[in-house]
């Protein structure tokens, strides 16, 4: 089996991403994307990205990971009316399952 197929199939037994739709799963990669390229990443942004649908189903989908405990939202200290979309414990608990299974699949 190649490296690609066991980190997929590492990734698959992870009980995190059992939970997860895959437009969700989607949507977490590409939020991490984003973290990495900047630290603070407003609800607004996160509705252009294009490819996954309608801004109100990006909405649903924001929720949706909220709801289950991945992300929140925190507003700008000098503007209420910008939210920030902010990674919760469950989200790294998630990314650290990504990176275990990346080390196992090489091995």
């Amino acid at each position: 089996m190649n490296v690609h197929a066991r980190f997929v199939n590492l990734i698959e037994s992870l009980d995190s991403f059992k939970e997860l739709t895959p437009t969700e799963y989607f949507l977490i990669n590409k939020l991490i994307s984003m973290w990495d390229k900047k630290a603070q990443v407003t609800v607004n942004e996160v509705l252009m990205i294009k490819g996954l649908g309608s801004r109100a189903k990006l909405h649903r989908d924001l929720m949706s990971l909220k709801d289950k405990g991945f992300i929140g939202h925190e507003s700008d200290e000098d503007d209420q009316r910008v939210k920030y979309v902010v990674a919760k414990k469950k989200l790294e608990q998630f990314i650290l399952g990504h990176e275990k299974a990346f080390r196992l699949s090489l091995k």
